[in-house]
C-alpha cells in the first residue's frame, strides 16, 4: 500500500543521459512480467534520439525525457480465448 501511495506522475526530467544498464535493468524487469502462456508477445524500442523523441512523444513534457521506451504487443504471438487476443492485457502488465 505504501508504494500505491507514493506513487506519483513525472512531467519533468533532467536531461542526463541514462546508463545503458539502468535500460537494461528496466527491460529485465519487463521481460520477467507474466504473460498468457510465457509467450511474452512485447518488443521494446528503446528512442535516446533527441530528434526522434520529439517526432513520436504525444506530449511537448515527454519529448523532453531523455529514453523514451516504447512498448509494441504483437496479437499473433499472443494467447487467444473465447475470441479475445491477450495481447493488451499482457503488454500492460510488463510496463507497470
Amino acid at each position: 500500500m505504501e508504494v500505491v501511495r507514493r506513487r506519483r506522475s513525472v512531467r519533468k526530467y533532467k536531461p542526463d543521459k541514462v546508463p545503458k544498464a539502468e535500460i537494461e535493468y528496466v527491460l529485465e524487469a519487463a521481460r520477467l512480467a507474466p504473460s498468457w502462456a510465457n509467450r511474452q508477445c512485447w518488443r521494446y524500442i528503446v528512442v535516446t534520439d533527441e530528434e526522434m523523441r520529439k517526432k513520436i512523444a504525444l506530449t511537448e513534457w515527454t519529448a523532453k525525457a531523455p529514453v523514451i521506451i516504447v512498448g509494441c504487443g504483437d496479437p499473433v504471438k499472443a494467447g487467444n480465448r473465447d475470441g479475445k487476443t491477450y495481447y493488451m492485457l499482457d503488454m500492460g502488465i510488463s510496463i507497470v
